[in-house]
């Protein structure tokens, strides 16, 4: 394993089914989860930034969105971000992992394996969670889906879904950031959730 998940002995004090994701171990599902505020740690999780003039047309040949500008698309291999003008980062879906080394390969782009330690948070309440923590407006009418901003002082990135936030910050950072909004969705009455349980309920929404 690469790196440790940042909410590992979280997940082993609640008791939770561990095993692999990407390679790494981390928590798959928790056996207290119930309906309400949650937080999954989503660090195992594959990632690919494609850039450069060609990177566009590089994610249409192999049958993937191309979303606009800090926006998120979801496609049948994997979800999408514009970061940046020609740059896509892209995360690749539990059950298909094996195509980012693929697209990889291609020479139409520059295609890096990116790290970033990332957590979900959902359920009710999220959207008040998220602007305490964080310095960005995330309820403002113009934010976007992918948006800079700090998440209890750490440089972090904020992608907006339907269901709630995802948040990204460097590797080094997880393990303190991980235990902060650990922290802070306990004390609004949510619970650590499991992999698994985070596709569960994405899937639902």
């Amino acid at each position: 394993m690469s790196r440790a998940v940042s909410l590992i002995a979280h997940y082993q004090q609640a008791k939770a089914a561990l095993g692999e994701v990407a390679g790494m171990l981390t928590g798959l599902a928790v056996p207290d989860s119930r309906a309400g505020l949650w937080l999954a740690e989503l660090t195992p999780v594959a990632r690919l930034l494609v850039s450069g003039p060609d990177a566009a047309s590089t994610l249409s040949a192999a049958g993937l969105p191309t979303p606009a500008l800090f926006e998120v698309a979801v496609g049948a291999e994997a979800c999408v971000a514009q970061t940046a003008p020609r740059q896509f980062l892209l995360s690749a879906h539990v059950t298909t992992p094996t195509m980012l080394p693929a697209l990889a390969s291609s020479t139409g782009a520059l295609v890096l394996v990116t790290e970033y330690a990332e957590f979900a948070v959902g359920g009710p309440d999220w959207a008040a969670l998220i602007l305490e923590i964080a310095t960005a407006d995330s309820a403002a009418p113009g934010a976007s889906a992918w948006f800079p901003t700090q998440i209890c002082g750490i440089d972090a990135v904020l992608c907006r879904e339907a269901w709630g936030f995802r948040v990204l910050c460097a590797p080094a950072e997880g393990v303190w950031l991980g235990g902060a909004l650990l922290e802070r969705v306990r004390a609004r009455g949510g619970c650590l959730t499991g992999f698994n349980d985070f596709l569960a309920i994405t899937e639902t929404t």
